[in-house]
This record gives C-alpha cells, structure tokens and sequence, in this order.
C-alpha cells in the first residue's frame, strides 16, 4: 500500500484521473449531464446565498473583533468558514437533488469495471426512490450533527477559533469521501456503519480523495463536474479497496 504520504497522494489522484477515465467512455456522460446541470445550477444558488449573507453568517459565530491583532485572526476564520459553508452547501445540495442520478451512474461504472453488475430498469430506478433519498437525508444529517457538536469548540477563546474550521474542514473531507463511497457501499449491502470504518482503515487514501474533491469544487467550471466524477471515481476507488480487502463487511466480521 505504500507509505502514509503515497496513499494520500494516491487518494489524492482518483477524481483527476477519473476525468480521462469518463472521457475514454463517453456512455458515462450520458448518465452524468443531469447531475451536471443540478450541480452548476445549485452551485451558482449558495455562492449567491454566501454572498448575500456570508458576513452575518461568520458574525453569528464569532462578533468581528475591534482590535487589530485580533482582526488578524478574525478574517483567515470569515474566509474558511465561507470555504467550508460553501463545500457543504455545493455537496449535499446537488448529491440530493442528483442521487437517483449518481446511483445509476456508480452502477453503470462498476459494470463496465467487471462485466458482473446488472443495470436496473427505469421503472426500478424509480421504485427506489424513496429509500435513494432516505439514505441520502441520513448522509446529510450525519455530517450535520457532527458539524453542529464542533461549533461548541468556537465557546474556547483562541484555540476554539482555531481548531473549529480545521477540524471541520477534515470531516467536510472525510464526509465526501464517505457519501461517495457509499454508492457502491450501500448497493453490495453493506451496513450504514462499514463506510467510515472503511474511511478508517484506509484513511490516508481517504482523506487524500475528500482533499481532491473539496479542491475541485474551488476551480471554476471544473467544480460544475465534480459530483459526476467523484461518483465515478468513487467507484473506482471501492473496487480497488475491495481487491486488496480494504473494505470492512461487518456481516462477515458477526460472522466470524
């Protein structure tokens, strides 16, 4: 697996790579224009809403100090939380919207990959619907609750200021390896828990493909792309993790 370092970067290189990897297939992007349209559409929606109300939004959390020395910490905190309320509104907006989308997409990518997945019907596609947008709400509101818990730390003078957007931004990370995971994850059975008990066993990889995502969303036009691609790249990733036992199936581990 190599060290630290060269899986992150290996994590790191999946949604880039996935890029020529859909170019190389265009039937991919045939199930991908939807959510392309969804994500630019929403996209343009919350950079509007930040600007709008981004300042009394960072103000609501921590009051723009009078004295210099502590503006200096004031604005680098105003700019990673717009950055950070930005990646959380531009991810689970669009992968909500899109979810039926990007469910169809990931299976279409993992039978192209092995030759072995089925691809379901339209009618069965809409049959699933419910249950799509039912584990979506609960991807949502997972990443919610924990962001709410961190804001206690913004209670701690200074260090609050400091650890509340960086360990934030990990879990941003961590969450949109895990909701993209989870595509595959959740088709071959697995239980809500083995996607961040995969995320933990092979973390460096992991947070090396939420970095690349989170990054991609900040470059422009690309960013429009990203929810198709880190779907696709997603997918690439599991099969791989599954070659080399990387993903944890809690029903075999009851088992044993």
């Amino acid at each position: 697996m190599g060290r630290p370092a060269e899986r992150l970067f290996r994590g790191f290189v999946y949604p880039f790579s996935t890029i020529g990897y859909m170019l190389r297939r265009p039937v991919l992007w045939g199930y991908a224009v939807l959510p392309v349209i969804i994500t630019a559409s929403i996209l343009v929606l919350v950079l509007a809403a930040l600007f709008a109300w981004g300042g009394n939004l960072t103000e609501w959390v921590w009051s723009r100090p009078e004295q210099w020395y502590w503006q200096l910490l004031w604005y680098p905190f105003h700019v990673l939380l717009l950055a950070l309320l930005f990646a959380i509104g531009a991810v689970t907006l669009p992968s909500l919207v899109s979810s039926p989308f990007n469910k169809v997409l990931s299976r279409r990518t993992e039978r192209i990959e092995t030759g072995r997945e089925p691809i379901r019907d339209l009618r069965s596609l809409v049959s699933g619907l419910p249950s799509t947008l039912l584990e979506e709400l609960k991807k949502v509101f997972f990443l919610l609750a924990v962001h709410a818990s961190l804001l206690v730390l913004v209670l701690i003078p200074v260090v609050g200021q400091v650890l509340y957007p960086l360990l934030a931004w990990l879990w941003t990370v961590l969450w949109l390896t895990g909701q993209n995971l989870d595509f595959s994850l959740s088709r071959h059975q697995h239980a809500f828990m083995d996607t961040p008990r995969t995320i933990r066993r092979n973390l460096a990889v992991c947070v090396g493909f939420g970095l690349a995502v989170f990054v991609a969303l900040f470059i422009p036009f690309f960013n429009f792309l990203f929810v198709p691609v880190a779907v696709v790249a997603a997918t690439r990733l599991f099969l791989d993790l599954k070659k080399s036992d990387g993903i944890v199936d809690s029903r075999r581990l009851s088992a044993s």
